[in-house]
C-alpha cells in the first residue's frame, strides 16, 4: 500500500507536463510546431476515431467526442510533454458487447467506472505491476484483438447480408459462413445434407447448390442424413418449404406421398423413414398447452420485460403464429407462465381468442390498419373508415359482445392493456405478411369490401347492409336476395362434404377459367321461375350478382373458412332445371392461386 506522501506526489504530478512545457519557455515557434503536429495527427486520428465508434456499435460522432475530450484532458492533466491520446482499437472487442447488451447509457457508466479504477490504481502506484505480465499474454491479447476486429469487418468488406450474428465470436463466425454465397458447380447432381440448420433460407440455399441447370444433368439426388443425429430437427419446416400447398397439413402430405411438390420433383421415403418423419412432425406441431406454458416459463427467465409475439414464436420454433394462438391469448399464456395478471375477460375471452386467430387470415390491409388505428385512439369520422372498423370488430369479437355497439366493444379492447397489446402485435405480424397492394372496391354495391379479399359471412352481410354489430343478421343459405338494393349475393363452397351438406345442396360449383365460373342454383329453381328470370335477365332488370367463394367449409387448422370476394359477375349462359347450371363471367379475372384452388377443389 502506498504511503500518504507517495499519494501526494501522485496528485502533484497531475498537469506536470503542461507546467514543465510552460516553465521552459513557450513561444510562437513552439506553437506553430504543435499546431502542425496536431493537424498531422488529426488527419489520421479523426477518421480512425469515427471508424472505431462504428465498429463498437455506436454513432460515429461518439468517436469524435472521445478523441476531443480525451485529447484536452490528457494534454492538461498529463505528466509528460508528449502524449498519445484518443480511442484505441483494442477496446472495440471490450466495448461492443457492452453496447449490445446495455446501450450507450451502459457504455457511459462503464467508462466512468473504468476511469475511477485507473485513478485509484494510479494513486496506489500500481503501474509497476505491469512488468509482471508475461510477454506471451500481451502478445496474445493484442493479436486476438486484431483477429476479432478483422473478422467483424468481413461482412462489410465482402458485402454480405449478416443478420442476428449473436454476441459471441463463434456465433459471428457461423453467421458469416452461412452468409457466404458458396461455390456453384452446375454439373453437381447429388447433394448431401450433413448438418442441421433451423433456417429455411439456408436449407433452400443448400438444395440450390444442386439445382443449377446443365445440359448433361437430368435430375438432382438429395441425401439427407440429418434426422438420426439431431432429435430437435424439424421436418415440418423443410417439407412445408418444398410444397406448393403450404396451407395443407404437412403430415397429410407425407402420408399422401408428397403430391404438391414442384413439377419434376420426387421425395421417396421407405416405411421406417416415413414413421420417423411423421412422428417428428406430429410431435413438433401438436404441442399441448401445458408444454407451451412450460416453454414460456423458461423463456421469461431469459428475456427482459414482457416477451413479444415474435419472441414467443422464435422461442417455440413456430413459423405459424396460429400454432401458438390456438392455445389461447398470448397474454393469458404468459400470465400462466408467471407473467403479469391479465384480469378477468369473462365470457368474452373464448370468442376474442378465436377472433385473434381470424386476424391471422384476414387479408384486407385497410381493415387491419383501421383496427390498429382505433386501438391506438386514432378515430376518424369518415363513413368508409367507420364501416371498416365495424367489419374488423365483427371479426375479432365472438357471439358474446358488450351492449353498446361498436363504441363499447372498442372501449373494452382498449381498456385491457394486455389484450390490446396482443391484438396490435397480431395485426403487425399479419400486415408484415401482406403485400402493400391497393385493392379495388365497389362502394355502391358492396360497401367496404375489397376485391379478392376474404371475409366471414357476418362481415359480408354487414357490408351489404344486413344487420348490425350488436344484432348480427342470421343467414345460412347459399343465396341472399336484396330487392331494395337490387343485389343477389352468392355464397359458394366449392368442395362440399357429405357430412356438412345434404344431398339436395351438393351443387356443382367450380371455376372454368380465370373469368368463367360454373354455379348451380338452388334445387327448386327453374329458368321460368321469377328467380331464374332474375338471374338470366339481371342486366335488364337492374340487378347485380355478387360472387363470394371459398374452397372448403373449414381450414386445415379447424377455423371456419372465410369467403373470397370475387366481385360483380354477369350472366353468360345456362342449362338444365331444378337446379339451373349457370355460367357467370367475372368482371375481374381470378388470381392464379385462386383459379388453381377452385378448379382443384372441385375435382
Amino acid at each position: 500500500m502506498a504511503s500518504p506522501a507517495a499519494r501526494f506526489r501522485s496528485l502533484a504530478s497531475v498537469g506536470a507536463g503542461l507546467r514543465a512545457g510552460l516553465g521552459a519557455g513557450y513561444g510562437p515557434a513552439d506553437f506553430r510546431k504543435d499546431l502542425l503536429a496536431g493537424l498531422t495527427i488529426g488527419v489520421v486520428a479523426i477518421p480512425l476515431a469515427m471508424a472505431l465508434a462504428v465498429a463498437t456499435g455506436v454513432p460515429p460522432q461518439y468517436g469524435l467526442y472521445s478523441a476531443i475530450v480525451a485529447g484536452i484532458v490528457i494534454a492538461l492533466a498529463g505528466g509528460s510533454r508528449f502524449n498519445v491520446s484518443g480511442p484505441t482499437a483494442a477496446f472495440v472487442v471490450v466495448l461492443m458487447p457492452i453496447v449490445q447488451q446495455h446501450g450507450i447509457g451502459g457504455l457511459l457508466v462503464a467508462t466512468f467506472m473504468a476511469g475511477a479504477i485507473l485513478v485509484a490504481m494510479g494513486m496506489a502506484r500500481m503501474g509497476g505491476l505491469l512488468q509482471f505480465v508475461p510477454y506471451p499474454v500481451v502478445l496474445g491479447f493484442t493479436a486476438g484483438i486484431g483477429v476479432v476486429i478483422a473478422t467483424l469487418q468481413l461482412p462489410d468488406f465482402l458485402g454480405l447480408a449478416v443478420t442476428d450474428a449473436g454476441s459471441h465470436y463463434a456465433d459471428k463466425i457461423v453467421a458469416i459462413a452461412q452468409a457466404l454465397p458458396g461455390i456453384d458447380i452446375p454439373e453437381v447432381d447429388t447433394v448431401m445434407l450433413l448438418r442441421p440448420t433451423e433456417s429455411l433460407t439456408v436449407y433452400l440455399q443448400q438444395l440450390g447448390r444442386g439445382l443449377r441447370l446443365h445440359d448433361e444433368k437430368s435430375h438432382l439426388t438429395v441425401l439427407d442424413f440429418i434426422a438420426p443425429q439431431h432429435r430437435q430437427f424439424r421436418f415440418a419446416d423443410r417439407f412445408r418449404a418444398l410444397s406448393s400447398r403450404a396451407e395443407v397439413r404437412v403430415d397429410r402430405q407425407v402420408e399422401a406421398g408428397f403430391p404438391w411438390l414442384p413439377a419434376g420433383c420426387l421425395v421417396r421415403l421407405d416405411k421406417k423413414a416415413s414413421e420417423v418423419v411423421l412422428e417428428n412432425i406430429r410431435d413438433a406441431l401438436v404441442q399441448r398447452r401445458p408444454q407451451i406454458i412450460q416453454h414460456l416459463t423458461r423463456m421469461r427467465d431469459q428475456v427482459n420485460g414482457q416477451p413479444s409475439l415474435k419472441q414467443m414464436m422464435d422461442w417455440l420454433h413456430f413459423d405459424d403464429a396460429d400454432l401458438l394462438l390456438k392455445h389461447g391469448l398470448p397474454c393469458r399464456l404468459l400470465e400462466q407462465a408467471g407473467g403479469p395478471s391479465v384480469g378477468e375477460l369473462g365470457d368474452y375471452e373464448k370468442g376474442l381468442a378465436l377472433g385473434t386467430r381470424h386476424l391471422l387470415i384476414a387479408d384486407d390491409r385497410d381493415l387491419l390498419k383501421t383496427l390498429f388505428e382505433a386501438l391506438q385512439g386514432k378515430i376518424t369520422a369518415e363513413c368508409d373508415w367507420k364501416q371498416r372498423l365495424t367489419l374488423a370488430l365483427a371479426l375479432v369479437w365472438g357471439q358474446n359482445r358488450p351492449s353498446g355497439g361498436e363504441a363499447a366493444a372498442l372501449a373494452f379492447l382498449r381498456d385491457n392493456t394486455a389484450l390490446k397489446r396482443d391484438l396490435e402485435q397480431v395485426i403487425e405480424y399479419r400486415l408484415g405478411q401482406l403485400l402493400p397492394i391497393e385493392p379495388r372496391r365497389f362502394p355502391r354495391v358492396s360497401g367496404a369490401l375489397a376485391l379478392h379479399s376474404h371475409y366471414t359471412r357476418e362481415q359480408i352481410l354487414l357490408a351489404l347492409g344486413k344487420g348490425d354489430f350488436e344484432k348480427p343478421f342470421s343467414h345460412r343459405e347459399g343465396v341472399l336476395h336484396l330487392p331494395d338494393d337490387q343485389l343477389d349475393a352468392f355464397f359458394v363452397t366449392v368442395n362440399k362434404s357429405d357430412k356438412d351438406f345434404s344431398p339436395s345442396t351438393l351443387y356443382e360449383d367450380y371455376a372454368l377459367n380465370e373469368q368463367l365460373f360454373h354455379w348451380q342454383s338452388q334445387s327448386m329453381t327453374t329458368p321460368e321461375s321469377p328467380t331464374g328470370q332474375r338471374y338470366i335477365n339481371h342486366a335488364d332488370m337492374g340487378y347485380q350478382p355478387l360472387l363470394f367463394v371459398r374452397g372448403a367449409k373449414n381450414l386445415p387448422n379447424g377455423l371456419t373458412a372465410p369467403f373470397q370476394y370475387l366481385g360483380p359477375a354477369e350472366f353468360v349462359r345456362h342449362q338444365g332445371s331444378k337446379p339451373m347450371s349457370i355460367v357467370w363471367r367475372l368482371r375481374h379475372p381470378l388470381q392464379a392461386k385462386s383459379l388453381r384452388q377452385y378448379r382443384r377443389e372441385a375435382v
